[in-house]
């Protein structure tokens, strides 16, 4: 069911389906050469941890990822607004959900919460939770974030049904 699709990682794995979540094509909006025979199907919810959501910040000669992006943010800047999923925020990306540790110095917890910032003043529900005392590797398999993942969407994508007999969304504030 293309309505209900939804996409999971970690650190990485949450970067991009964080990158899939906010720079997917608007439904009908050309994607290829051959856009009249390719479907699209848009991710419907979001949820990651540790996600790495910003990387046009990083200090100018930082190397860190120039194994990645090819160089520097100085060398390489349009290639770092590109990976970056903060930079492709609309008000039509779906609902995310993001954890992350405390502690984690891998990652900065700022950069979801940045991200969590951005689709709220976008108008998209979205969410952190703070995985207390826990580094990068720790919180990924924190029972409580676990918890509230499949609690996020169960309520995003496994909608209810109405009065009527037809499914309803569930989505996050739009009941």
């Amino acid at each position: 069911d293309p309505q209900r699709i939804g996409g999971f990682g970690y650190s990485a794995g949450a970067h991009l389906v964080a990158l899939l979540g906010a720079a997917q094509p608007t439904p009908g909006e050309p994607t290829s050469d051959d856009a009249e025979n390719s479907p699209v199907a848009r991710l419907q919810a979001v949820a990651g941890g540790g996600a790495p959501c910003d990387f046009r910040g990083l200090p100018l000669d930082n190397r860190t990822l120039a194994f990645w992006l090819g160089g520097s943010r100085r060398e390489r800047p349009e290639q770092y607004h590109l990976s970056s999923p903060a930079a492709y925020v609309t008000p039509d990306d779906p609902p995310m959900f993001f954890y992350h540790g405390q502690a984690d110095r891998l990652v900065p917890p700022e950069s979801p919460q940045q991200m969590v910032t951005a689709l709220r003043d976008a108008g998209v529900p979205a969410e952190l939770h703070i995985v207390p005392n826990a580094g990068h590797i720790f919180a990924a398999m924190d029972k409580t974030a676990l918890e509230k993942v499949v609690k996020f969407f169960q309520e995003e994508l496994a909608g209810e049904i109405g009065e009527d007999g037809d499914e309803e969304s569930g989505q996050l504030g739009k009941n």
